[in-house]
């Protein structure tokens, strides 16, 4: 039997092998593929991987010996004879040609929903990819086209550039794991010096609590880091708080919009709302009342006997606030409907919300002409975009009236508060303090805020120097309590004590220090020609405690406000800020004035939606207790909102028109487009006949 050199066959654990060590293959009695099994068999035997490559059929096996020349062994006619013959070699480009990648097993591991997946799932899932699907192939099988690399990467739908390092890495670990008997472990490892954020820590519930409350990534990081300064912990980045979010299993949910009403017919807004619409139509004659003719009954009454079952009441009858007897009637035509509407401003030569600017061939006349030529401005074609959009702003009216048997729609005279804010009576009251104090630190003699403005500017012969100091040159308080000291106290003192001789003035000045002779002069010319007699009394408002009260009196206006309120509300103090009252007069007035005259000029009312500002406790108080003037109503009493308490059980913020109920808005239906389109057909109108004005 020819003997086995054993240096062909050196021991490298490093590099991974099929076969068994070289010491098996040795023995005369046994063959080959029995020597490999009681070799594999051996507790003594290191591990073996089982590659896809390896197969217990009697395949030609690759040998390596110094040189790293291969041979091929095969089996020769008698047992324990074995030979060796050279193997041809085979170029790298046909080893790629016969590289046959196999079909991906897993056709959709990693999807659309990539992103969705952590980064230690995705590692977890290259490892299986290369453990059990494709069993684990050796180092050199990895690299090049159809590699092992190449096969994950296709397999899962990776990446080829970005992920190639991450899967050869993965797949390093796995083999490296496998050698060693361990399984491959997807979490990250620690890296010192890095700013990783460990498992249960508490920088990752700092984490978890954050990123609930809708911090961004960047603010959880600030706030952490907060925390870690506070308490002498190492800070951390904002790439480790976005990775240890991936491994903490967070679920993404979509945040819709949802509108302010409620399709839940359980829910305390549709109550209120069927309650609300049930009562107007009982208020404008739709019903079926016992004291109704069959053809006065209109089409859709309510039921009264069904809601009498529905809301019965303590005696099991029909309830005051759906009783039609009880309850103020309603005429469609007498009522005022009033909303708000806002415009954006713009700046540009074309209508608002237009996208495309449309273009025709032209002659040289300007006609259209099919043959012509375009005018070159598609370039120019554009509107100012500004940083802040000022805004029109109006409170819109309209009404239905009859006049002389015909019913005619009225547009009602709007209100302005443009570059405004409607503000509460409570944010008004707060502003009326603020402007007092305002006026109450002024200069006392200042002019708007005297009795006699042109007092302050005249000087009398019996004026005391203390008094008028600040109207006299080169005289301050010091110097007047010092002339005072010394007998010179009123302005007729000073003018006789100029005219005395320099010598006697030099001799005075003596006793007077930091008064000179020209300075003496100075304050004596400065008021030459004072005026006779005594200073007339002049009344310092901002000495008062209510300077506008002194100012403008108490006299009440139609509505029963004081004068010194109006007044106040057109200071400084409230520009670009009007209070709801001033809203809800103007309403009042308006829808007053409508039906002046008419049938219904006793019987009007305004309806406006649940505006905060209108339904503020404040407000509503003020409307109970502020009567029209000419009337003995008050103006809640003209407000269409919910009555006899019929939503007093839902509670105080239900006491008031129902919300969200576009429908029942003529403004929210239509006529604020209308609105919007009137100014832009107005827009692109007067655009055209500008030039035909101007050189006419």
């Amino acid at each position: 039997m020819r003997a086995v050199d054993p240096d062909l066959f050196p021991e490298d654990n490093d590099v991974p092998c099929d076969e068994p060590p070289p010491a098996a293959l040795a023995t005369d009695d046994v063959s080959s593929d029995e020597s490999i099994s009681s070799a594999s068999d051996d507790e003594n035997t290191p591990p073996i991987v089982q590659h896809r490559n390896s197969s217990s059929t009697a395949q030609p096996r690759t040998r390596r010996r110094k040189g790293r020349r291969k041979f091929t062994k095969k089996k020769g006619s008698m047992q324990g004879t074995n030979t060796y013959v050279k193997k041809k070699r085979v170029s790298a480009r046909k080893r790629r040609r016969k590289a046959k990648p196999k079909a991906p097993i897993v056709e959709e591991a990693i999807d659309s929903e990539h992103l969705a997946i952590s980064q230690e799932r995705i590692r977890s899932i290259i490892s299986e990819y290369y453990h059990v699907i494709l069993e684990a192939p050796p180092p050199e099988d990895w690299d090049g086209e159809g590699g092992t690399v190449y096969q994950i990467i296709e397999g899962l739908k990776m990446d080829k550039n970005k992920d190639r390092h991450k899967v050869r890495r993965v797949i390093l670990k796995t083999h490296k794991a496998l050698l060693q008997g361990d399984e491959y472990v997807a979490m990250r490892e620690y890296r010192p010096g890095t700013t990783a954020i460990k498992q249960g820590s508490i920088q990752q519930k700092l984490i978890a609590d954050y990123r609930e409350k809708g911090l961004s990534f960047t603010e959880t990081t600030m706030m952490i880091n907060r925390y870690c300064y506070e308490n002498g912990l190492e800070t951390v980045t904002r790439s480790a708080v976005v990775t240890m979010e991936g491994l903490m299993k967070p679920k993404y949910i979509p945040i819709k919009k949802r509108p302010q009403g409620s399709d839940d017919v359980n829910s305390t807004w549709a109550k209120c709302r069927y309650r609300f619409v049930t009562q107007l139509l009982i208020r404008m004659g739709y019903h079926n009342a016992s004291y109704l003719d069959e053809d006065e009954i209109k089409e859709g009454a309510v039921d009264l006997d069904a809601l009498t079952r529905e809301f019965p009441d303590e005696n099991g009858g029909l309830p005051d606030f759906f009783n039609p007897v009880e309850l103020p009637p309603l005429d469609l035509d007498a009522i005022g409907w009033w909303d708000e509407m806002h415009k954006k401003c713009f700046i540009g030569q074309y209508r608002e919300g237009q996208k495309v600017n449309v273009q025709f061939p032209r002659n040289e006349e300007g006609g259209f002409d099919i043959n012509g030529t375009y005018s070159g401005d598609d370039v120019a074609a554009s509107n100012l975009q500004v940083k802040y959009e000022k805004e029109g702003r109006l409170c819109l009216g309209v009404a239905v009236r009859e006049v002389d048997g015909r019913r005619e729609g009225v547009r009602l005279l709007p209100w302005d508060y443009s570059a405004c804010k409607i503000i509460t009576i409570k944010e008004t009251d707060k502003l009326i303090a603020t402007e007092i104090a305002r006026v109450k630190a002024l200069d006392r003699n200042t002019k708007e805020w005297t009795s006699d403005p042109e007092a302050s500017a005249r000087v009398y012969w019996n004026d005391l120097l203390v008094s008028v100091f600040s109207q006299i040159k080169q005289l301050s308080k010091a110097k007047a309590v010092l002339l005072a000291s010394k007998g010179i106290k009123t302005i007729r003192d000073l003018h006789d004590l100029c005219s005395k001789p320099q010598s006697e003035l030099k001799e005075f000045l003596k006793s007077v220090k930091g008064i000179a002779l020209k300075g003496l002069q100075a304050m004596r010319d400065s008021c030459l020609t004072p005026e006779e007699g005594n200073r007339p009394r002049v009344e310092y408002y901002i000495d008062a405690r209510n300077p506008y009260e002194a100012r403008f009196g108490r006299e009440p206006d139609e509505w029963g406000e004081e004068k010194w309120k109006s007044e106040i509300l057109k200071s400084s103090t409230f520009s670009g800020k009007k209070c709801i009252t001033e809203l809800v007069k103007h309403i009042v007035l308006e829808t007053k004035k409508c039906y002046a005259g008419n049938k219904h000029d006793a019987t009007y009312y305004f309806y406006h939606d649940a505006l905060s500002q209108l339904t503020n406790a404040l407000t509503v108080e003020w409307m109970k207790t502020t009567k029209i003037p000419g009337e003995d109503k008050f103006i809640y009493d003209r407000w269409i909102k919910p009555e006899l308490g019929l939503a007093d059980m839902y509670g105080p913020s239900w006491v008031r028109p129902v919300g969200n109920s576009a429908e029942m808005m003529p403004m929210d239906n239509h006529l604020n487009n209308d609105g919007h389109e009137s100014v832009r057909t107005q827009v692109v109108v007067s655009m055209s006949i500008m030039p035909a004005v101007v050189s006419g």
